[in-house]
């Protein structure tokens, strides 16, 4: 808005109307330009069914051609080559918790030397409640240190976050994360990340009603792709 006011108060020729979009919208930024991108073609004397190129893959997409978020995120695990995955897996595995990332300190670095960036994978679990038993704990500290980068995080969320986690080792980790009756379900991605239950110091009677109710778990078949 600011750029578009700026050269607009410059004598910047307007081609279309300013199109706005929001990074937190189901499909992205994409959600706005979809609706901007033919107004653009428009003004320029170019009909927008006549374009070359395809419209964009959005998120909805990714998970309707998904088999039910499976996608090929079994091929990529398996695949060697790579430390990342697919850009589809990429955000379908966000619905199984995990999120990929690159070491941005040495990504330069690595790029002179001619090697892919050091890719890991955050790992978020689904707490219900935000409740954690001491065998739980216990677990993730331990996945921290065989699994991931030796640092586990608490979140504003109030569930466990693991970091550093490279691909052949993800499959084990949420294997460790399921053995202490934990999971990683709609951890991230566009859904509700977990489970919380605020305190009711009041009411310990209904506080207790509200804990039971969050602590329901999904079927154990929503992971049966691991």
């Amino acid at each position: 808005m600011d750029l578009f006011n700026k050269l607009k108060s410059l004598g910047a020729g307007i081609l279309c109307d300013l199109g706005l979009g929001d990074d937190q919208d189901a499909d992205g930024f994409n959600t706005g330009y979809n609706v901007w991108e033919p107004k653009l073609w428009e003004s320029l004397g170019v009909s927008a069914e006549n374009a070359d190129e395809p419209p964009p893959i959005t998120n909805e997409d990714m998970k309707l051609n998904s088999n039910y978020l499976r996608g090929t995120i079994v091929e990529g695990l398996a695949d060697k080559t790579t430390g990342a995955i697919s850009a589809s897996d990429q955000q379908l595995t966000k619905f199984h918790g995990i999120y990929m990332q690159d070491d941005r300190d040495i990504r330069d670095e690595r790029k002179k030397q001619g090697l892919e960036p050091a890719y890991s994978f955050m790992v978020r679990v689904r707490l219900p409640g935000g409740l954690s038993t001491a065998a739980q704990w216990l677990k993730i500290d331990e996945l921290a240190d065989t699994r991931g980068n030796h640092t586990f995080k608490i979140t504003t969320r109030a569930t466990f976050q693991l970091h550093g986690v490279v691909k052949a080792d993800l499959k084990e980790t949420i294997k460790g994360i399921n053995s202490a009756v934990m999971d990683t379900v709609a951890a991230c991605g566009d859904v509700c990340r977990n489970v919380m239950c605020s305190a009711i110091p009041q009411n310990q009677h209904l506080h207790d009603q509200l804990i039971h109710s969050s602590k329901r778990r999904w079927s154990k078949e929503d992971q049966d792709w691991w």
